[in-house]
């Protein structure tokens, strides 16, 4: 096909899909077009600049003429037919043109970028002023068009602002309602729109949302290579990995979009889901579970011990090596991948494990603070050696052990292995970037 073909065509479906007249053969079409070929999503990353300035010049036009339709509808008692197509099939159209925005996107804020603006000029789709402000409490950039600012304190976002964080976090605030979207670690996202529809597309790193409750007719979309999140009022975080996008929700309700096929569902507090290829789209509880250690059915020597430092002042301990248990029972209520984290005491290195085992299984040796000896209390993950050595410390390389749990009751064993290492408490959970907080 040549170049001059493709560019036409682009042309002839793009404005089909940015209508909201194309079938499901040309929206098809349009993204094997976007997908295969750079001057294509040039072509149509052109095409949203152009459409964007038409909605804002016939705004007023085109809300009369809904509003006539919908006074239609209502006369009808509810008929769905609007002029031209069914509600159904514009909501097939919908499905696969989420897909599409999706791989659309970065052609759209590369070609933005390419357009040669001052300092602080708002890009195409901005002249109805700022949307948001952002609040930084750490490190990072904004950039919009050619031009890329640090951003050490708040600052106004306009529709098509890229942003980038490298640690600590910060806010997106939408103007005149208490809509943010909390980014932290290290990521990447983008403004898309703000007003009745918000939107924000998170490329890397995990995002942190709380959506003021909507009036009719506005909502929020937290958008990412691998499904969207659309929101009415709620609070929920979606982190972006590799393959694949985990979202948890906090408050309310999401309905959770995938992109490629459009398969979407509903996830309600306390539950979670992950998008991506391969992986199944279902909505599972999300669990979090807390054990104190000195709660646990104690085996001697293995026994409880006062830590000012511990949580509730108590801990659990062998001053004897290779003896003493704790057991712990606990019941999950779904089947799936939990991790064990521990918050420990370990102040030199022939002080710092456990063997752990899970329902008379495997026992592993749980180095607890390997490199990281210390006399404060920390956080670590349950590991398992690997049998290598650093190269350079010569200390024990271990990884993170991932319990494929079934619904119901378990147990977790900790035995002792060295003496005098100490263990304040457990937390075990589905969640594979959970951090406990202290």
């Amino acid at each position: 096909m040549t170049d001059e073909k493709i560019s036409r065509d682009t042309a002839v479906l793009g404005s089909a899909y940015l209508d909201g007249s194309a079938d499901k053969e040309q929206l098809e079409r349009l993204l094997g077009l976007l997908r295969s070929d750079e001057g294509a999503r040039v072509e149509f990353s052109r095409l949203v600049d152009q459409h964007a300035t038409l909605r804002r010049m016939n705004a007023g036009c085109a809300d009369a003429k809904l509003e006539g339709w919908r006074a239609v509808r209502r006369g009808r008692g509810g008929a769905k037919q609007a002029p031209g197509r069914t509600v159904i099939s514009a909501l097939g159209n919908w499905f696969a043109a989420a897909a599409l925005l999706v791989v659309a996107a970065g052609a759209y804020f590369g070609y933005i970028s390419q357009r040669r603006q001052p300092a602080n000029a708002p890009t195409a789709g901005q002249e109805e002023g700022a949307v948001a402000v952002l609040r930084p409490s750490g490190e990072g950039k904004l950039r919009r068009g050619d031009d890329i600012m640090d951003v050490k304190s708040p600052v106004e976002m306009f529709p098509g602002d890229r942003i980038t964080w490298e640690e600590g976090s910060a806010a997106i605030q939408f103007i005149g309602e208490a809509t943010a979207v909390e980014v932290s670690g290290a990521g990447e996202g983008a403004l898309v729109s703000g007003g009745r529809t918000k939107k924000f597309l998170l490329i890397s790193g995990t995002a942190r949302v709380l959506v003021a409750s909507q009036a009719a007719g506005k909502g929020m979309v937290l958008s990412t290579p691998f499904a969207e999140a659309e929101v009415i009022g709620t609070e929920f975080a979606v982190t972006v990995g590799e393959g694949e996008a985990r979202l948890e929700v906090f408050e309310g309700r999401v309905k959770y979009t995938r992109a490629g096929d459009g398969a979407n569902i509903e996830v309600k507090a306390g539950q979670y889901a992950i998008a991506g290829e391969g992986i199944e789209l279902i909505a599972r509880p999300a669990v979090t579970m807390y054990f104190e250690a000195e709660e646990a059915r104690l085996q001697p020597p293995m026994k409880v011990l006062k830590s000012p430092g511990a949580f509730g002042g108590g801990c659990i301990s062998t001053d004897s090596e290779g003896q003493g248990m704790a057991e712990i029972l606990f019941n999950v209520p779904a089947s799936g991948s939990y991790y064990i984290w521990c918050r420990v005491l370990a102040p030199e290195s022939w002080q710092d494990s456990f063997h752990v085992s899970m329902d008379g299984g495997t026992e592993w040796v749980f180095d607890v603070a390997e490199g990281r000896w210390s006399n404060d209390w920390q956080w670590s993950m349950l590991v398992e050696r690997t049998g290598e050595k650093e190269k350079d410390t010569y200390y024990t390389v271990v990884r993170p052990v991932a319990l494929q749990l079934t619904r119901g009751m378990h147990r977790v064993v900790f035995r002792g292995r060295e003496a005098h290492t100490m263990l304040d408490r457990v937390v075990l959970t589905n969640d594979p970037d959970f951090k406990p907080a202290r």
